[in-house]
């Protein structure tokens, strides 16, 4: 027995000491010390390794151009942990049309009908797990504590492989390269995903109409996947679904409270068993669905739908919607799998007032059923009624009736879900799943005692809400606005009081991470709140609580996290024009806390469309040579500061080009002439013509400008390399001056 304890404790060792930590340290995507090094050194490495960065690492993660060899940033053949720290991967995307619009997500700029785009700027994919076509089983790979911006994917995940999310955020997936069909994610047979406490935001797949593309897509034969506590916002364009699953059998699709904006919705397919559990689904509050706003069970395992709230605007769609492949029900049953309804609310924003309207339950050439609960609601509609639905589930003591959502939501707050899914009062779903009778996270089977908000998942008395919301003595706290160092938020009134009267709200605020935290006491009148004084681009944490008669401290709510900022300035720009070209010089102005990510340079003949533009993810990149221009033709050039936040305002200058005459120390076509050359403390100026003289800095910055002035002082200048600028007897000289 000893022998094998030895033999088990020095193979323990083997392993710990095969395992190799390597450190992101570069703020460049190539080379030493950067991530594409640090990926390339633990796939040579043969086991499980690790990749932390430098806590807090921004990583300028743009390339020069991508090619389909170079069309993923980091191919991961082994085993490895990657810890962001909480640092960044910033790409950058950019395409400019002759209007000169920044990023446009209108079109996609390689698909651009009318040769429209003239400036283009695309990025890789970020991660692929394990080799196409090839059995990689045991690849296990984890990523946590990481932002990306801006790739075309997130991760394409091979055969048997495992990729796990924690703590990641992925922003600005836009599928630019090539304008394929390219999925956030997407996986082959017998891969797993996990997603946990991540989000991802803003995501452009420009497939075309009527491709049924996804967000996230796995399969055929896919394994499990596992979602819990993670966001989804804004993640389709045209008719794109949240997540499109095709399991093999035994497989499982997990997602726990977790919410769904915008984002599409949910296609079980293969042999997966889905549970949705204490999870919001909503499209928009302006929008009416589209086809992949539907929820389609086309497996031979169920759809269980376990105490969540789904929120359409309405129950109308487009054409599309009504004919792509003869989905026209909200919910739909394709396959052999039920769809069952527990504890469970459905409803709509708005009523109809069209004549293209969906089901919301239907059976689509499937042979499963709908069945719901008692404590299940679903709203009635005029194409289903009160009978029709209780007959579909077979639930003869399904609710039905309004109220069950607060209806005809016009978001105050950047929140909508929650505020489109919070429980009516009173209403259908409050207190109506009496104590005991705990909810389970299917993941690891313990009990849900938060709603998805973050609130207290019982009231004081034991009993539940239908749906993913909770309405109790804890707030909902939302942020309605954010701007210069100031954070607005809002907040409904606790609901259930136990008889006591609230005195005030204690509204309570920090950084993220911080240890000195602000109280603010807010008038018990009150159900907003906007705090000043923030420091721009930094993170604040938020959470507020009822005080009641005889100081009785109410529970706090759900925190919020926002993060402040100022206007972008408009920067400073001069134009040394010269024969055929211009020279732009500019400074980085205040950012108001926004992050950098690029100068975009643009330029015209008049006002007309733009001809050219560039863009400079170098923030230290302060000026440019525009090349190829018509001497004598008046040019408008723009400079602006691209964030990740938005783009600021530009500065607009005009210059012409002009054909240079030669240049000399002494006599210039017996005009005008100056000397010293190198210069000292004074330049002179020799001539008999009026003329206007310019100094520019060797950056194209205008230090001095005089007209008729013989001696121009020098004495305050640095030493270095000038250019000067005559205009005499209708012509433009330029040369080089050095002062000393």
């Amino acid at each position: 027995m000893n022998k094998i304890i030895h033999i088990l404790f020095f193979g323990f060792l083997f392993n710990m000491n095969a395992q190799t930590t390597y450190t992101v340290t570069s703020t460049s995507i190539t080379g030493p010390g950067s991530f594409t090094e640090a990926i390339s050194l633990a796939n040579a490495n043969a086991g499980a390794d690790i990749i932390e960065f430098t806590p807090g690492l921004q990583v300028d993660a743009s390339v020069a151009s991508v090619t389909p060899s170079t069309s993923i940033m980091a191919h991961i053949t082994e085993s490895v942990l990657i810890d962001g720290k909480d640092g960044s991967l910033n790409g950058i995307q950019m395409w400019i049309d002759v209007s000169g619009q920044i990023n446009s997500l209108s079109f996609c700029p390689g698909e651009d009908p009318n040769g429209n785009t003239i400036q283009s700027a695309y990025m890789p994919g970020f991660v692929e797990i394990g080799t196409p076509g090839q059995d990689n089983s045991g690849i296990d790979v984890s990523i946590k504590n990481l932002t990306i911006k801006q790739f075309n994917q997130v991760a394409v995940i091979n055969e048997n492989a495992s990729l796990e999310f924690e703590n990641f955020t992925a922003l600005e997936t836009w599928a630019t390269f090539e304008c394929l069909n390219d999925q956030m994610i997407i996986g082959r047979d017998g891969v797993s995903l996990t997603i946990k406490d991540s989000e991802f935001m803003d995501a452009v797949n420009w497939a075309d109409p009527g491709i049924l593309a996804a967000a996230i897509s796995v399969g055929p034969d896919g394994g499990d996947l596992t979602i819990e506590g993670s966001v989804f916002k804004n993640l389709y364009d045209d008719d794109n679904v949240a997540i499109w699953w095709r399991g093999k059998t035994g497989s499982e699709v997990n997602i726990v409270s977790s919410r769904f904006q915008r984002s599409g919705g949910i296609f079980n397919d293969g042999e997966s068993e889905a549970n949705i559990v204490n999870t919001i689904w909503t499209n928009y509050y302006i929008l009416e669905p589209e086809i992949g706003d539907l929820f389609v069970n086309q497996s031979s395992g169920d759809m269980n739908l376990i105490a969540s709230s789904f929120v359409f605007n309405s129950n109308e769609c487009d054409g599309i919607c009504q004919t792509y492949q003869g989905f026209d029900n909200l919910f739909e049953i394709a396959g052999s799998g039920n769809i069952n309804f527990i504890q469970s609310a459905v409803g709509f924003n708005w009523d109809p007032t069209g004549t293209v309207a969906l089901n919301t339950l239907g059976i689509n050439g499937g042979s499963g059923v709908f069945t719901a609960d008692i404590y299940t609601w679903i709203q009635a509609t005029s194409q289903q009624d009160d009978a029709a639905l209780k007959t579909i589930t077979g639930q003869s003591a399904l609710l039905t009736n309004l109220f069950g959502f607060n209806r005809e939501v016009i978001a105050s707050t950047l929140d909508w879900d929650v505020e489109m899914a919070t429980p009516a009062f009173p209403g259908e779903l409050i207190d109506v799943i009496p104590t005991g009778n705990p909810l389970i996270n299917p993941n690891d089977n313990s009990t849900i005692t938060l709603d998805v908000a973050g609130n207290p998942r019982e009231d004081a008395n034991g009993e539940r809400d239908i749906g993913a919301l909770q309405l109790g003595l804890a707030p909902f706290l939302a942020v309605s606005n954010s701007g210069d160092e100031l954070v607005a938020l809002s907040w409904n009134e606790p609901l259930h009081h136990d008889g006591q009267t609230i005195i005030r709200y204690e509204l309570v605020y920090d950084q993220t991470g911080g240890s000195n935290p602000t109280t603010v006491s807010v008038d018990a009148s009150s159900t907003g709140h906007t705090v000043g004084g923030l420091t721009n681009g930094a993170e604040y944490e938020f959470k507020i609580r009822a005080i009641y008669d005889g100081e009785i401290e109410g529970p706090f709510s759900n925190t919020v996290t926002e993060t402040p900022y100022g206007p972008i300035d408009t920067p400073t720009v001069s134009a040394v024009p010269t024969d055929g070209e211009v020279t732009l010089s500019w400074n980085l102005p205040d950012l108001g806390g926004n992050q950098f990510s690029a100068y975009v340079l643009k330029w015209r003949i008049g006002s007309g469309n733009f001809i050219g533009a560039i863009g400079f993810t170098d923030i230290n990149t302060l000026s440019y040579t525009v090349t190829g221009l018509t001497n004598g033709t008046e040019y408008e050039f723009s400079i602006s500061i691209s964030t990740f936040g938005g783009v600021g305002p530009a500065s607009i200058i005009n210059a012409t080009p002009t054909e240079t005459l030669s240049t000399g120390v002494v006599d210039i076509h017996e005009l005008i002439s100056y000397y010293p050359n190198p210069v000292n403390d004074a330049l002179n100026i020799v001539t008999n013509e009026k003329f206007r003289i310019r100094i520019f800095s060797s950056i194209g910055s205008l230090l001095i400008e005089t007209k008729n002035e013989k001696t121009i002082n020098f004495s305050h200048l640095k030493n270095g390399f000038y250019f000067i600028q005559i205009e005499v007897g209708g012509k433009i000289l330029t040369d080089k001056l050095i002062k000393r």
